[in-house]
C-alpha cells in the first residue's frame, strides 16, 4: 500500500493512505543504509495490525528534493515573499531564497506584498527584475487584491513560504485563514512565533482570556474563534509588557502544548505563522503536526 508520511516523531511515522492514517516504523535497512525518513516521503507500507492501524515502511520512493531545516522532502512550490515598501525590499536576501529553491529543484513563485503602498510604476519595476524567470504575484493583504491568485498558485500543493522579516507574512497567513473560512472550510490558525506573537493584535483578540475544558478526560485549551477561524497564540499567555526569554527546549515545549493541548476539532486547513529563519520551532512543527502539506510562514 502506498502512502505519504505526514508526521514523524520518536521513530514512528504517520502515513496517510487511501485507508486512513497508519502508524508505522521504518525497516532496519533504512538505518543501516543511512537513510532517514522525512515528512513528505512517499512510501510503500505494509499493514501488520489492521485493527490498530499499525504497519511497517518497506520502501521509499525517489525524492524530488530535500530540505535539511526543516527536515521535509518533496516540496512542490517555494513562495518567496517580500514587501514593496515598509520595509524597503532586500533583493539580495530574496535572491538567496531563490538560490535555495533552485538548488533543491523546487518551483519558485515570487509574491510582492503591500502593493497598495507603492505606485504602479514602482511595482512594475520590481516585477521586471524577476518576471522573465519566475511567476510574480503582487498582492495586498490589506485590501485582499491578488490573494485569490496566490491561493490558486499553491492550491493542492505542499508549499513553503519564506521571506525577510516584516514583509507581511503574518498578514498573509491571517488573510488566507479568513478567506478559507469564508469559503466554508474549517480553519485553524496557530501563532507559532514564540518570540514575537503578532496574531492576537491582527485578529483583534488582544484581550482574549484563554480557558480550559475537560474533553474526553483531558484538560484542553479552547482556541479563540473570530471570523470563523480558530486561533491560538503564545501571546494569549504572556502580558504585552512582560519580557519573556525562551531557550530552545522551552520554546519547543511551549509550542508542543499549543498543538497537543488545544482542542482544535476537525480542520480542513491548519495555517501556521512561525518565527523568521529556521530554528527549533520549525523542527518541532514538522515533527509534531499531522499534516499532508503546510504553508510555513518563516
Amino acid at each position: 500500500m502506498d502512502g505519504l508520511i505526514i508526521k514523524g516523531i520518536g521513530g514512528f511515522y504517520y502515513v496517510e493512505t487511501e485507508d486512513g492514517i497508519i502508524e508505522a516504523r521504518g525497516r532496519g535497512i533504512f538505518k543501516k543504509d543511512g537513510i532517514t525518513l522525512a515528512v513528505g516521503d512517499r512510501v510503500e507500507v505494509a499493514i501488520i495490525d489492521e485493527a490498530e492501524k499499525k504497519g511497517v515502511i518497506n520502501s521509499i520512493y525517489p525524492r524530488k528534493n530535500q530540505f535539511i531545516r526543516p527536515p521535509i522532502v518533496n516540496v512542490d512550490t517555494f513562495v518567496v515573499v517580500f514587501a514593496a515598501s515598509k520595509p524597503k525590499p532586500n533583493l539580495v536576501l530574496v535572491d538567496k531564497f531563490l538560490v535555495m529553491a533552485e538548488m533543491s529543484g523546487v518551483e519558485a513563485v515570487i509574491c510582492i506584498n503591500k502593493k497598495d503602498l507603492v505606485s504602479e510604476k514602482q511595482l512594475e519595476e520590481y516585477k521586471a527584475v524577476y518576471e522573465d524567470i519566475y511567476p510574480v504575484i503582487a498582492v495586498s493583504a490589506k485590501t485582499g487584491e491578488g490573494m485569490s491568485e496566490l491561493k490558486q498558485a499553491i492550491s493542492g500543493k505542499t508549499a513553503a513560504l519564506a521571506g525577510p522579516s516584516g514583509v507581511g507574512k503574518s498578514t498573509i497567513a491571517v488573510n488566507l485563514a479568513v478567506a478559507l473560512a469564508q469559503q466554508g472550510h474549517r480553519v485553524g490558525l496557530l501563532d507559532a512565533d514564540i518570540f514575537g506573537p503578532s496574531l492576537p493584535k491582527m485578529m483583534q483578540l488582544e484581550d482574549y482570556q484563554p480557558y480550559g475544558e475537560t474533553i474526553d478526560g483531558r484538560q484542553m485549551i479552547i482556541p479563540a474563534e473570530k471570523y470563523g477561524v480558530k486561533m491560538v497564540s503564545i501571546g494569549f499567555f504572556v502580558r504585552n509588557e512582560q519580557a519573556t526569554v525562551w531557550r530552545g527546549p522551552m520554546a519547543s515545549n511551549a509550542l508542543k502544548q499549543l498543538i497537543s493541548e488545544c482542542y482544535w476539532g476537525p480542520l480542513d486547513y491548519f495555517i501556521i505563522d512561525t518565527p523568521p529563519g529556521t530554528s527549533d520551532i520549525h523542527l518541532t512543527l514538522m515533527q509534531n503536526l499531522n499534516l499532508r502539506g503546510a504553508i510555513i510562514v518563516s
